[in-house]
């Protein structure tokens, strides 16, 4: 009986079709689509169609293989509710929306065994106002698209915890957030034939073509579909900009908290990585790739992913063993030259930028129940993290004492103890107007646990960030913009679950500029982001997101829109005038972003990584007095003046080029 009426029930939402305002069909080039309509608290209505499959399921041989794309379907396709997750680690957890007894919603962080999951997962979520719909808007214009990328190490997380409908409603665009295989399923590769790699990447490729198939049918613009992702999601928009293969895919980009320059964003060993988790698994000895992709081909997903994350050492923890890499066909040679290669990159106008405090919370998982400024920051805590950070193959002994001294000296005796630093952070926080002060006990004057989230955060995000906008200038067909998010709430229940009371020094950290965009303050959430100040925030950084997919430029002259911003021209970032918006509840305009710390990584750091100071092993041996061996006399006096010239070359790079920056450079520019 219970049968027959589900039956009855679904034949009634096929006859109503398009008919039936609660549940719009689609026609597509793959078939028909029916979705539902979501009720925003503002009382408008958004179209969602949720978990649409664009790929068949890369099982059995098609694992480790680019993805085949979706067979046509000659019933409607229900797409009412969420597809599964890519299989992942179920020992991760995810902050997502979901309703109480009461109907009420909440912000809450939950196990990803909760979830449904595995390896048939490639599908997409697409939200459309609902007066946007082709029947209902008969000769309107087609509304340009917003295609989400998500990040989490390229391990962990899925399009469904970042709910479309209020940025698609109120930025009038439609939205799409995509799934794409993760881990040692999205990137393991051989380096050879057998398994290029990137296969996330390529799942990526093959929605976009989707979309540009078929977004008409929802009322979109095929041709103007703008790509945005944060941190590993931040780095696959860079790749793209680069590939080859997803020329004409999209055309506009933002990259947000992650670059593809980064020494975490590209793996440069991967067959070390997969002969590793063949041995851990137990397949066949030897070096021949087809033998092991057999053997993996034949193992439940889980297992794979629990050994694939089996991490031994603080090197394995901190950097992604699988990630994507330089192929020779979705990523010709590493990005990094690519940039620098004239006609390599995709003509279009590209959004870069960082939060404030960026990584500097997530130490609080480690340390999450002590107070972070009674932790101290020596250089033996350094020195663990530091040399797993940058290129450790490059170092040596002498060498990286060197580099971890400069390090420390950079950090804890040099920055932000002069008065011109302590004026510009308090010139900064008065013009951004947050709800969070900036903690007055500035990690870069008292050396605490938060020296090391700045410079970890520095490493990893901000000079790659800085690295990659500097080389993207060198593209005269691409217009670039620069921003960092500084804005924290009181009310954000993410931050002060880590420290169990008000967040007092969490600030702007990564990711958290996405729940504006996102319009997380705007859901009438329980528990978190309820302020004025957070819904303010949330209408500018919509405004100036959907502004640049629309126009290219996040802060156009003559639209027709609703202007939210008052005050405000972003300039983009040139090669004569390098400017950054800093992003809050006032924007401004200021000019070269952390000058210092940014020259430090891109300029003084490389000087050991990328051209290694050669000692003789004989310095090590005490020679006797009474020889008088100038050989070592002249060794030694070369080293130390070597010393002394990096040194002073800090010095110059640290404070004389940027003189002039330190004096009107940090301060805002009049717009």
């Amino acid at each position: 009986m219970k049968l027959l009426l589900v039956t009855i029930f679904y034949l009634c939402l096929s006859a109503l079709g398009q008919e039936d305002g609660d549940y719009p069909v689609v026609t597509t080039k793959s078939g028909r689509i029916r979705g539902k309509i979501l009720k925003l608290t503002n009382g408008k209505e958004v179209a969602a169609f949720l978990g649409v499959f664009f790929a068949e399921p890369p099982v059995g041989e098609l694992r480790f293989k680019a993805p085949v794309p979706k067979a046509p379907w000659d019933d409607i396709y229900n797409a009412t509710s969420f597809g599964p997750l890519c299989a992942q680690s179920k020992n991760r957890s995810h902050w997502d929306i979901v309703s109480e007894s009461s109907g009420k919603k909440i912000l809450r962080r939950l196990g990803l065994w909760d979830y449904m999951q595995g390896e048939d997962c490639l599908n997409l979520n697409i939200y459309v106002p609902a007066e946007a719909l082709p029947d209902k808007s008969v000769g309107s214009k087609p509304l340009s698209v917003m295609f989400f990328i998500h990040g989490g190490s390229y391990k962990t997380n899925g399009g469904r915890f970042y709910p479309g409908e209020w940025l698609a409603s109120a930025g009038q665009v439609i939205v799409i957030t995509v799934n794409y295989r993760l881990g040692v399923l999205g990137f393991l590769s051989t380096e050879d034939a057998t398994a290029r790699g990137n296969y996330g990447l390529l799942d990526q490729i093959l929605a976009l073509k989707w979309v540009k198939d078929n977004i008409a049918a929802f009322g979109g613009n095929s041709s103007d579909v703008t790509i945005f992702g944060n941190s590993a999601g931040g780095a696959c928009v860079g790749l793209h900009l680069v590939s080859p293969m997803s020329r004409g895919l999209f055309s506009k980009a933002i990259a947000q908290s992650g670059s593809p320059i980064g020494e975490w964003a590209v793996q440069r060993r991967p067959r070390m990585y997969v002969e590793r988790l063949a041995k851990k698994l137990k397949c066949p000895d030897g070096n021949d790739s087809e033998t092991i992709l057999n053997c993996l081909r034949k193992i439940d997903p889980e297992q794979i992913i629990d050994k694939s994350e089996d991490a031994k050492t603080l090197e394995d923890s901190l950097m992604l063993q699988f990630a994507p890499v330089a192929d020779g066909e979705f990523l010709v040679k590493h990005p990094t030259t690519m940039l620098q290669q004239e006609g390599s990159l995709s003509p279009v106008p590209v959004m870069v930028g960082v939060t404030r405090d960026e990584l500097e919370d997530c130490l609080l998982l480690a340390y999450q129940d002590k107070d972070p400024s009674s932790i101290p920051f020596t250089k033996d805590l350094l020195r663990k993290y530091l040399l797993h950070l940058v290129r450790k193959d490059f170092m040596s002994g002498i060498a990286a004492d060197v580099l971890l001294h400069a390090v420390y000296t950079e950090y804890v005796y040099r920055h932000g103890t002069t008065s011109h630093h302590k004026k510009r952070r308090q010139q900064q926080h008065k013009m951004s107007n947050g709800t969070i002060p900036y903690y007055e006990n500035n990690s870069s004057v008292l050396p605490d646990i938060r020296t090391l989230g700045k410079i970890i955060s520095d490493i990893d995000l901000k000079a790659p960030s800085i690295k990659l906008v500097n080389l993207l200038t060198l593209h005269p067909s691409v217009s670039v913009y620069m921003y960092e998010f500084d804005y924290a709430s009181s009310d954000d229940v993410i931050a002060n679950k880590y420290v169990g009371a008000k967040n007092t020094w969490v600030g702007s950290y990564h990711e958290s500029e996405l729940y504006y965009i996102f319009g997380f303050p705007h859901m009438n959430l329980s528990n978190a982001l309820r302020l004025p100040e957070d819904r303010e925030v949330s209408n500018i950084m919509i405004q100036l997101w959907t502004d640049f997919a629309k126009h290219g430029n996040p802060t156009p002259r003559g639209t027709t829109e609703e202007n939210a911003v008052k005050n405000f021209t972003w300039r983009p970032y040139t090669e004569e005038e390098d400017c950054f918006a800093t992003l809050g509840l006032q924007p401004f305009v200021s000019r070269s972003y952390e000058a210092e710390r940014m020259t430090f990584w891109n300029h003084f750091v490389p000087l050991f990584t990328e051209y290694p100071i050669l000692v003789s092993s004989n310095l090590t041996k005490a020679a006797p007095l009474e020889s008088c061996n100038f050989t070592y006399l002249f060794s030694f006096a070369g080293w130390f003046f070597a010393i002394v010239f990096l040194v002073l070359l800090l010095q110059v790079c640290s404070c004389g080029m940027f003189k002039n920056f330190s004096v009107i450079g940090k301060l805002p520019i009049p717009v």
